[in-house]
């Protein structure tokens, strides 16, 4: 996955051709299952992406997968909060951007958006 394809459309992208998918399906986020090689880049991606501010569509959509992919590997118990999945970006935690792209994000994956995502801290 290059820089190019987080930019650009679902169409055509190596995610979700070797998934033989053409856009989301509505699917549960988790269910996509990040390869180690995917969600190592994607992650990367993201970090410089938010870091420089560029929190369009195409972040957006990353943001969801990644953070979605990030709980599932690494998440052990507790208060879940924006601060464990900046942590794992290596950025420091910012709520109002979270919460910007998490409701973004979960539209272009045909995704509904759970009404506690504004509370949690």
């Amino acid at each position: 996955m290059s820089d190019r394809n987080l930019r650009s459309g679902f169409e055509a992208e190596p995610f979700f051709v070797a998934r033989s998918l053409v856009a989301p399906d509505g699917r549960a986020m988790h269910l996509y299952l990040c390869d180690d090689a995917e969600f190592s880049e994607v992650g990367s991606l993201l970090s410089k992406q938010v870091q420089s501010g560029a929190v369009g569509d195409y972040t957006a959509r990353w943001f969801v997968l990644w953070v979605s992919e990030h709980i599932r590997r690494s998440y052990a118990e507790g208060g879940l909060s924006w601060e464990f999945v900046f942590e794992g970006l290596g950025l420091a935690p910012d709520r109002a951007t979270a919460v910007a792209l998490t409701e973004r994000g979960l539209k272009l994956w045909k995704r509904p958006l759970d009404s506690n995502i504004k509370c949690n801290g």
